[in-house]
């Protein structure tokens, strides 16, 4: 498929039956000239409320935004209902301009097989020009293939089985390019990876929707907000311990899993100024930061997710959608959020888990408006120029080559 005006001969015929490449095979055409083939291949099970799956259903949103064909891929977990795949557009606040498939549960002895199985049928029917995954568990299985592959990681691999499997995607003769999203990340994988030497890597923090909402208002109060996972480490330490020191304004918590808003309510039991919204669907969530007088990111200086310690690479979702809506930003002052944030031009940063200089920050953005007002206004103009969706699925599509 051939972006209007422009066509080249084909690159690449595919084999399903033989490993083996056809036809121009050394020549080199720029994918962001042609409208691609792309799939997807993302093997959490869904539907899930991991922050993950918010940023690949919306890169495939954008990606086919930006004019390609897109398939995601995907895994049901055991208790998906039939046919839920269609609910997730609307659950994530995305058209439906790209397609998905599903793999289903399977015995865990089987697993592995049947994925690997499914996937060559998959990949069968589809032809893609080009799979796009977060995960190398099956990438022999494309590489044998002889499609052209683009791994994105937001950690470093810490199993010995997936050290090896890294290290062979990364030495395939089809992989193109690594994404990663902080430069702490792309730095770790040089020095761990000599074979990258040369080699593409594109560092593309997270990002959000350019969308601005219409806020959600619950009261009066001045409103300090959160949004996202009350894992370890995220915050929510730091609210319960700063939120009794300035009880005149009112803490907006949203986010989280069932089991850990229980668990925050009741150690927060006494402290009248918090609430929970719990978990919300993702296509409103803009609505209730865009309801918030000042955004917080109060993470400590370890931050755990899915039983992994990430502060060292991470790039917060919450960070770009504070951003999109305009928000003034407190957050901690972590080396990783450099990438994007700047102390009094952008955001406000604080020592990690130093209540009381929270305590003072959040007090002194909240009697000074015209410095709330101007953080806002150039995260937002930070925020459209470099950090939505659309722009980052350009730039880690720009320039290919298959």
């Amino acid at each position: 498929m051939i972006a209007s005006g422009y066509s080249v001969p084909k690159v690449f015929v595919v084999d399903f039956d033989r490993a083996r490449l056809h036809e121009c095979q050394n020549f080199h055409q720029p994918l962001s000239l042609v409208a691609m083939r792309v799939c997807y291949i993302h093997l959490t099970r869904f539907p899930t409320l991991r922050a993950n799956a918010v940023h690949v259903v919306n890169m495939c949103a954008a990606m086919a935004q930006l004019g390609h064909s897109v398939t995601l891929v995907i895994r049901a977990s055991a208790h998906a209902e039939d046919g839920f795949e269609a609910e997730l557009y609307d659950q994530y606040g995305v058209s439906d301009a790209f397609d998905i498939r599903v793999i289903g549960s399977q015995p865990l002895l089987l697993q592995s097989w049947f994925q690997r199985k499914e996937l060559r049928r998959l990949l069968h029917d589809l032809q893609p020009d080009l799979i796009y995954s977060r995960t190398t568990k099956h990438a022999g299985l494309w590489t044998d293939i002889g499609i052209p592959y683009v791994y994105e990681t937001h950690v470093m691999p810490r199993r010995t089985s997936w050290l090896g499997a890294t290290k062979g995607t990364l030495n395939s003769h089809n992989f193109r390019r690594l994404v990663v999203i902080s430069n702490a990340l792309s730095r770790d994988f040089r020095s761990k990876y000599p074979e990258l030497n040369g080699k593409s890597i594109i560092v593309a923090p997270d990002a959000a929707v350019a969308t601005r909402f219409r806020a959600i208002r619950k009261g009066a109060e001045f409103c300090v907000g959160y949004v996202g996972h009350l894992y370890p480490g995220k915050g929510m330490e730091t609210v319960a311990a700063i939120a009794p020191q300035l009880p005149d304004l009112r803490f907006d918590v949203v986010g989280g899993t069932s089991k850990d808003v229980a668990l925050w309510r009741r150690r927060t039991g006494g402290i009248g100024n918090i609430s929970f919204a719990g978990h919300v669907p993702h296509r409103d969530v803009g609505q209730h930061i865009a309801g918030f007088d000042l955004a917080i990111a109060p993470f400590g200086r370890h931050v755990g997710a899915q039983r992994r310690e990430i502060s060292r690479w991470f790039s917060p979702l919450k960070i770009f959608e504070y951003m999109a809506q305009g928000r003034a930003i407190v957050a901690a002052d972590l080396p990783v959020l450099h990438d994007v944030l700047e102390h009094g031009r952008n955001a406000w940063l604080v020592e990690p888990e130093n209540a009381q200089a929270w305590v003072d920050a959040i007090a002194r953005l909240r009697g000074d408006c015209g410095l709330r007002n101007r953080l806002g206004r150039v995260a937002l103009d930070d925020f459209r120029q470099r950090y939505t969706w659309i722009a980052r699925a350009r730039s880690v599509l720009d320039g290919l080559s298959v």
